[in-house]
């Protein structure tokens, strides 16, 4: 059974969000970091991600 989504909030301007899978970390990495990955499961089931903008890079963006 998968475990349950943790959100806490550790400080006044931090939230972090945790979730374990039962996969290898690099395909998780990578399910996270491709758009086109991500656009496919992120959100709730009748969801539609319109947006996503991943760029790793210092002073990059994440927009989902």
């Amino acid at each position: 059974m998968p475990k349950p989504l943790t959100i806490t909030t550790p400080g006044d301007r931090q939230i972090v969000v945790a979730r374990e899978f039962d996969a290898p970390r690099d395909l998780v990495f990578l399910c996270y970091s491709r758009p086109e990955l991500l656009r496919r499961w992120y959100g709730m089931p009748d969801w539609t991600t319109f947006v996503c903008d991943i760029d790793f890079r210092v002073g990059g963006k994440y927009r989902i």
